[in-house]
């Protein structure tokens, strides 16, 4: 369990101060200590995840649309049935993913803290007591998400429908953080990223663009680069949340009934 220096209504009262150059400096610093060990936990991830999510979605809706000469992925080819379908794979790889992001932004806590990094820490919030309110957001935020996104691409609105999912992605940002770091429930931690977010919009934005750039620097290191880029993300995730909230103080650091000083 963890203390925060900041409650999420003092910052909604009061708002915060932001600086762009700190935010990213530390962001980097933390992602130089995490690259190595982050970026193979990312290439094990992504091949199982492609594997199950292949399977599952070739299983259910591919054979009879292969047999018809129609791509797998383009949801315009879609009937009524594989629509719904496609929807609650996309929904439920979006819920299976939450805890794994989790697991990546302590890794990033824990490089900050100069503590020991290990690859069983990006799996250690499947069985813990933040797992359903991870999987809730993540059913909460893909499910909204893809939504959007699959109506809009049924529609032949493509570009609109990714749009959608990173303005998204973007307002829901520090939603994992306040989970995991401030106990708040799903709905809470959804619409206090909104709230955060809006208040320092443009700086905001000005980071996570970057922050996206730098992670696409990877593709140009034979693409496989992309799995030590992309853990920069992570790395920028918990800064911005650090910076915002304060670091989060574990309590169990403390002696029993010393309170820990905020």
């Amino acid at each position: 369990m963890y203390r925060t220096k900041r409650t999420l209504d003092d910052i909604k009262a009061n708002g915060y101060e932001l600086d762009f150059s700190t935010v990213f400096n530390k962001s980097l610093d933390n992602f130089k200590k995490t690259a190595l060990m982050s970026g193979l936990g990312m290439i094990l991830i992504t091949i199982v995840m492609a594997i199950i999510f292949i399977l599952i979605t070739f299983g259910i809706v591919g054979v009879s649309m292969v047999n018809d000469g129609k791509s797998l992925f383009d949801v315009q080819n879609f009937g009524f049935v594989e629509l719904v379908v496609y929807f609650l794979a996309v929904t439920l790889f979006a819920v299976i993913c939450f805890p794994l992001t989790a697991g990546f932004i302590k890794m990033a806590q824990d490089a900050a803290k100069g503590e020991s990094l290990g690859l069983g820490t990006l799996f250690s919030f499947y069985g813990n007591k933040y797992t359903g309110t991870l999987m809730s957001a993540g059913v909460i935020i893909g499910g909204v998400t893809n939504i959007f996104s699959t109506l809009l691409s049924f529609v032949g609105w493509n570009f609109l429908g990714a749009l959608v999912s990173l303005v998204i992605s973007f307002f829901t940002f520090l939603t994992i953080p306040l989970i995991i770091f401030d106990g708040k429930s799903a709905l809470e931690s959804i619409e206090g990223s909104m709230q955060i977010i809006a208040k320092q919009l443009i700086i905001i934005l000005g980071l996570w663009v970057i922050s996206i750039i730098f992670c696409t620097l990877g593709i140009f290191g034979l693409c496989i680069g992309i799995f030590f880029t992309l853990p920069f993300l992570y790395s920028f995730q918990y800064t911005l949340f650090a910076e915002i909230v304060g670091d989060p103080i574990e309590i169990d650091e403390f002696p029993e009934n010393q309170p820990a000083e905020l």
